[in-house]
C-alpha cells in the first residue's frame, strides 16, 4: 500500500488476487505513491490462488463447463457489500478512491463498482492474456 490520499481498487483476473501480474501492476502503482486495494472477492475453486479465484494449473479451455458454473457463483449484489466495506475503510485511513483497474474477470467488477461509486474519476480494464 501506498503512501498516497489517491486510492486504487485493482480487480483481478480469475486467478484471484495474489496472481504475479496483479501484484506486479499494484506493486507498480504503490511504487508510485497511490495506494492499492487489490479485493479478494473470488469464490477459490479447488483452493485457488491463495484462496481466492481459479488454481494456477486450472484449464479453463479443456474445463470450460467447469468454469461456466463458476464465473456465475460471484454475482455483483455478493461483491458489493465487500466493496463498500472497503470504501469505507479507505475512507477512515484518509484515502479517496478515484480510480479502478479490472483485469479480465476484473474488468467486469471495476464497471460496477464505477456505477457504484461516484468518485471513481477513472477506470481502465485490460485483458493481458
Amino acid at each position: 500500500m501506498g503512501d498516497s490520499n489517491v486510492g486504487i481498487v485493482l480487480f483481478s483476473d480469475v486467478w484471484g488476487w495474489d496472481s504475479g501480474y496483479v501484484r506486479s501492476v499494484a506493486d507498480k502503482f504503490a511504487s508510485d505513491g497511490f495506494t492499492v486495494y487489490i479485493p479478494k472477492v473470488l469464490p477459490p475453486l479447488e483452493g485457488g490462488t491463495d484462496d481466492d479465484g481459479l488454481p494456477p494449473g486450472f484449464d479453463i479451455g479443456a474445463r470450460q463447463p467447469e468454469f461456466a458454473a463458476w464465473v456465475v457463483k460471484s454475482p455483483w449484489s455478493a461483491i458489493k457489500p465487500k466493496m463498500e466495506a472497503l470504501l469505507a475503510y479507505a475512507a477512515d485511513k484518509g484515502v479517496a478512491v478515484n480510480g479502478t483497474i479490472g483485469c479480465c474477470w476484473g474488468a467486469w467488477a471495476s464497471f460496477n463498482l464505477s456505477a457504484m461509486c461516484s468518485d471513481i474519476k477513472a477506470g481502465v480494464a485490460f485483458h493481458p492474456s
